[in-house]
Formats: structure tokens, C-alpha cells, sequence
């Protein structure tokens, strides 16, 4: 674990293959306790993860990622886990993956936390809760074609 923007950051292996970037905010944040899907950030693949300690992450395990195996371990992955990687590389790499892009991504969620001073707020923009899931799983889609359009 690192400190970056006065948040606490760490990164840590999955037994699929890949791993993960996570950051926690303080119990005062306004983000703290929330849902991933009401948290509005641009980092690779959007967030996948959130829990009731106030940490947020996303992962690396995304359709077109990779990692190579001496990569995975650098990570802290294991063997097992290092190997699993070559079955998900068999699927083509868009995005290959290192310790140090890792470590940049999950910086970058944490300066877009640590500058977050309000959340969406559903009832302000008099749309429904299906409306507003919509509305998010739109501003997603649209991040990911961007990140797409700059590799």
C-alpha cells in the first residue's frame, strides 16, 4: 500500500489471471459508502468494485487486457495465477499490462476521488432510477470508446 492525493492506494493479484488497482477514501468523503455505480471516474474499464471500508477499485481482466507472466509476478500474482494468464492472452491483447501502468491507473483514481466534492444526484435532474442507470451505463460505454480511440 502508497499514499497518493491523501488516499490510502493498493494493488492486489486475482486468482483469474490479472490484478487489481484500488483506492480508499475517508469516512468523510462523499463518495464513501456508495455503490461503484454511483461513482463517476475515468479509469480503465470503470470501477468494478466497492466496499463498505471505502475502497474502490477496478481491474485489469477486461476484454482485450493482458499481462505476461513475469509481469503477473512483479505484481505480487502467484504461479497459478501467472499461468491463467496465458489461457486469457489466447484471446488476443489490446491492452498489456505492467506493474508500473498499474500503479499510474490506480494514481489516477485516486486524484479523481480526492478531487470528487459531490455525487450525481438523481432527484436534482427529476429522472427516474431506471433513467439514471441508463444514463450511467451510457457515460460508461462512452469512456470505454474513448479509451479505445486513443490506443
Amino acid at each position: 500500500m502508497w499514499e497518493h492525493a491523501g488516499l490510502q492506494c493498493a494493488i492486489a493479484p486475482s486468482n483469474l489471471g490479472f490484478v487489481n488497482g484500488y483506492v480508499q477514501v475517508p469516512p468523510d468523503h462523499v463518495a464513501y459508502g456508495h455503490d461503484y455505480d454511483r461513482i463517476s471516474v475515468d479509469v480503465h474499464g470503470g470501477l468494478t468494485y466497492a466496499n463498505s471500508r471505502g475502497w474502490f477499485g477496478f481491474d485489469t481482466g477486461h476484454g482485450g487486457d493482458g499481462w505476461t507472466t513475469e509481469a503477473l509476478i512483479g505484481a505480487g500474482a502467484n504461479d497459478g495465477e501467472a499461468r491463467h494468464t496465458e489461457f486469457l492472452r489466447s484471446f488476443g491483447v489490446r491492452n498489456e499490462w505492467n506493474l508500473a501502468l498499474l500503479v499510474t491507473e490506480t494514481e489516477s483514481l485516486a486524484d479523481q476521488l480526492a478531487a470528487m466534492t459531490e455525487l450525481p444526484d438523481p432527484d436534482k435532474w427529476n429522472v427516474t432510477e431506471e433513467e439514471f442507470a441508463q444514463l450511467l451505463s451510457d457515460q460508461k460505454e462512452l469512456r470505454a470508446i474513448r479509451r479505445r480511440a486513443r490506443s
